[in-house]
């Protein structure tokens, strides 16, 4: 298994599974490191194949991140990445974002891309393609305005993308939504090997822009529809889980909730004394996990690291002061543990799916073959050849309409008489219409009114064959 940027080794996923592979779960006790790295690769090859637009063709697994609007996707995404995203009072993200993060030795750099899926109006693209947007970036710092600047680019398709990676971007914001996706790659020591989609936030109004409600709502359904991709579900504590639209609609696509992953944000926001339906949703699925995100005044002059430590300390007191101390809790408590589970769900994830990826892509491949066994045979002079077609082509026409040819003996005839008939019906539908007008009229010196004339022509009348007079040709 190799790849090289979006250019994929195919070969991997024609071989047929193994019992014995090195992706084996069962095995992975037995070489647990060359297993985890081989699990780790595995992954970077469907970063890649994303990349390269086959999730277009193949179920490739992804984390999804569902969640309504001001659910807290937004700094959970910061806490996962580490970097940050625009943010304002109303809806910031206005099309999906492909997070994809590798740890390597070297030092720490994100590169932004556009995937454009679909073209200025919503149509699919044949051919999903991934175009880098600006210089590579060695500051977490500068992510945010890059993201910002390359979402006004996709809202703008209309417009060179390469436009907005520098200049002024104030004034040329647009509220609507798009398809087409920002790719968010980031390398670094300290990076751990992990890819999501963050989604925008349902909505249930947008200034009276009802499409805009339908688009996200069919943005996430796009995703969540796939059974291949997890959903990492965002509710807010400062709100009913029933009054969130993004249940439902996991509900709606994952019934069992096998593919699902809840997060509860804001815990800091829920009423005091109202905490025990929350902390009794937190104990009642090894899948829900619960975070705190540093507010706008404290993420301006804190660390990542230092909201990690304000983070823990906020489950260690009253009312989470139970679960933190509960080990089978405690594990669900805070972004770190978190980003470690996601980890580990989705290389198990893409094992388990790996072999259904072999069959479809080993499927989609025959297909392509036998395609390609059906065209003719290459032709070594393409212009001669053409040649060749048009000079055969010509010798049977000849043969073809050649009078003597006992084959079609009337053919010359019957088009002659056509023709003589098209042009005597052409000829009588363009005389002049003549009417005579009275004396009276005449000294007067009226003409005719446009309106006096039929809208629909007389029938023409019967045309007779001059070697047959006995036979004539009329048009109805």
């Amino acid at each position: 298994m190799s790849y090289t940027g979006s250019q994929l080794d195919y070969s991997f996923f024609e071989r047929e599974p193994s019992i014995s592979s090195s992706f084996d779960l069962d095995n992975a006790d037995e070489r647990p490191i060359d297993a985890s790295r081989q699990r780790v690769e595995l992954k970077r090859c469907m970063d890649a194949a994303v990349a390269a637009g086959a999730s277009m063709d193949i179920d490739v697994p992804q984390i999804v991140v569902l969640g309504s609007q001001s659910s807290g996707k937004s700094s959970l995404f910061e806490g996962i990445s580490k970097v940050s995203l625009p943010r304002n009072s109303g809806t910031c993200t206005r099309c999906p974002i492909i997070c994809r993060m590798v740890r390597k030795p070297d030092p720490w750099c994100c590169k932004i891309g556009i995937m454009r899926e679909v073209d200025e109006n919503g149509d699919p693209l044949p051919d999903p393609e991934t175009i880098p947007f600006g210089p590579e970036i060695y500051s977490p710092d500068k992510v945010c305005e890059r993201i910002q600047r390359a979402q006004l680019a996709i809202l703008h398709p209309e417009m060179d993308p390469q436009e907005f990676v520098d200049g002024a971007i104030f004034g040329t914001m647009r509220n609507g939504f798009s398809f087409n996706s920002i790719v968010v790659d980031i390398e670094g020591p300290d990076v751990i090997d992990l890819s999501f989609v963050d989604l925008p936030g349902l909505i249930v109004d947008d200034d009276g822009e009802t499409d805009n409600v339908e688009r996200v709502k069919r943005m996430a359904i796009k995703y969540i529809e796939r059974k291949c991709n997890l959903i990492l579900l965002v509710f807010h504590c400062s709100d009913d889980i029933q009054n969130q639209g993004a249940r439902r609609l996991a509900r709606t696509y994952d019934p069992e909730g096998e593919r699902t992953i809840t997060v509860l944000t804001k815990p800091d926001k829920i009423d005091r004394g109202q905490e025990d339906p929350w902390r009794e949703r937190l104990r009642a699925s090894d899948q829900c996990f619960c975070v705190r995100q540093p507010n706008m005044t404290e993420s301006r002059s804190m660390s990542w690291e230092g909201a990690r430590r304000l983070e823990m300390e906020f489950f260690r007191k009253d009312p989470w002061v139970n679960e933190y101390n509960d080990p089978s809790t405690q594990r669900r408590l805070g972004t770190e543990n978190l980003t470690n589970h996601l980890n580990k769900r989705l290389l198990d994830w893409i094992v388990a799916k790996l072999p259904a990826m072999q069959e479809d892509l080993r499927r989609r491949l025959r297909d392509i073959k036998d395609g390609l066994n059906r065209l003719p045979a290459e032709v070594a002079n393409p212009i001669r050849r053409a040649n060749e077609l048009v000079w055969e082509f010509n010798e049977k026409l000849k043969e073809t309409v050649n009078i003597c040819n006992f084959k079609i003996p009337s053919l010359v005839g019957v088009c002659r008489r056509s023709l003589e008939v098209y042009v005597n019906v052409l000829i009588y539908h363009l005389f002049p219409r003549f009417r005579p007008f009275s004396g009276a009229e005449a000294k007067k010196g009226s003409k005719a009114s446009f309106n006096e004339f039929p809208e629909a022509l007389p029938k023409v009348p019967s045309l007779w064959c001059r070697r047959n007079p006995s036979a004539h040709y009329g048009i109805p």
